[in-house]
């Protein structure tokens, strides 16, 4: 499995277009953990998506938010991506 780990700061927008282009992946063997530096519950969108997905919070900065992806991650692979990254089809 990949864990796929995306920190964000009040993008839910962009947010929502990364994890649209992870839903269209033709592979499926991933989790996504979207680490939010600022009320990360705002940062859902309203749409269940086929694959694990959790929101975590995350003390402010992008080190100390990656280290909760990393504590939090199932995969034995990590793949980090910037939160407005939309992903060809075969990116996993």
């Amino acid at each position: 499995m990949v864990s796929i780990i995306v920190c964000t700061c009040r993008r839910a927008e962009i947010v929502a277009r990364v994890l649209d282009s992870l839903e269209k992946q033709s592979h499926r063997g991933f989790e996504a953990l979207i680490i939010g530096t600022d009320k990360v519950e705002e940062q859902r969108p309203p749409v269940e998506y086929t694959f694990p997905t959790r929101f975590l919070p995350s003390p402010k900065g992008l080190a100390p938010a990656r280290n909760v992806g990393l504590r939090n991650a199932n995969g034995s692979l990590v793949c980090f991506l910037d939160d407005d990254v939309e992903l060809e089809t075969d990116f996993v």
